[in-house]
């Protein structure tokens, strides 16, 4: 992905895209499959000058906007997303970068947890349901590296988050991530009001944490 949260992006006109990439049945501009497409609803972005406000495997959210966009969908498109050989990742470097990478997803121990399988990239790019994780990444290293080692948390532009929105946070990495409300960002770091209480029902001031990220639901 060639863009980072807070970068100003320009939506292409539709028949930018559809000469690129052509139109399906359903006469939507299929970018990449089934998965990446630009559809007729969304025809009412081009030419939109947007904000991105998060970024996650999925894609980008732009501000106002409820779709998610690819790096093909933008003015500044040129022609491939970047691409890495992860050939020479030492295994330390893999092993951090996975539980980094599993930590981020809900892992408390930074290992293989069946909770987070649905979040996971390697249960997405295993298409044989009889081969486990652990196996595919034995027969598959060089996939596994490349998902490892482009994986990135959710980016969040704090700024743009509404009070009361449910978050996760903790004071260490070896701490338990704690449910709470978004309050405020001030000075770099996020606050949240105490003991679950929302800016309705809080006596309390906020509290800033350390490490924090949005809450998804199931």
């Amino acid at each position: 992905m060639n863009h980072k949260v807070g970068d100003i992006v320009t939506i292409r006109e539709w028949d930018d895209m559809a000469e690129e990439f052509g139109l399906d049945g359903d006469r939507d501009i299929i970018i990449s499959g089934p998965v990446i497409y630009f559809s007729k609803e969304m025809r009412k972005c081009c030419g939109k000058t947007k904000k991105i406000i998060k970024r996650d495997e999925k894609g980008y959210t732009l501000d106002d906007e409820g779709w998610r966009f690819s790096d093909e969908m933008f003015t500044d498109w040129k022609g491939e997303v970047d691409v890495k050989n992860y050939k020479d990742v030492t295994l330390v470097e893999y092993m951090e970068k996975k539980k980094e990478m599993l930590r981020s997803l809900g892992s408390e121990t930074g290992r293989c947890d069946c909770r987070i399988c649905g979040k996971c990239g390697f249960s997405k790019a295993i298409n044989d349901r009889r081969e486990s994780c652990t196996e595919w990444e034995m027969n598959h290293p060089e996939e596994a590296a490349r998902i490892v080692m482009e994986y990135e948390p959710e980016e969040v532009d704090w700024n743009e988050v509404p009070v009361d929105t449910k978050v996760l946070v903790r004071n260490s990495e070896e701490a338990k991530w704690c449910r709470r409300h978004f309050a405020k960002f001030e000075d770099g770091k996020v606050y949240v009001f105490p003991f679950g209480e929302t800016s309705y029902t809080s006596n309390h001031d906020p509290i800033g944490c350390v490490y924090a990220k949005l809450y998804k639901e199931e």
